[in-house]
C-alpha cells in the first residue's frame, strides 16, 4: 500500500468513527473531520506539497 493509500485509509476509519460518536452533535461532520487530520497527522507529515511517514 502507498503512503497515500494508507493516509486515506486512516483518515476514512477515523472520520467515520468519530462520526458515528458524535451523532447528537450539531457540528458532527467539522467534529469528524478535526479527529481524522489529527489521526492522519500522527502517522505522516506534509513535506512541501506531500505527505511523508514520520520517522
Amino acid at each position: 500500500m502507498t503512503c497515500r493509500g494508507h493516509a486515506q485509509e486512516i483518515y476514512r476509519a477515523a472520520f467515520n468513527h468519530a462520526f458515528a460518536a458524535h451523532a447528537n452533535d450539531t457540528r458532527q461532520e467539522e467534529i469528524a473531520h478535526r479527529i481524522a487530520w489529527a489521526a492522519v497527522k500522527r502517522s505522516y507529515v506534509k513535506d512541501n506539497d506531500r505527505w511523508v511517514p514520520l520517522k
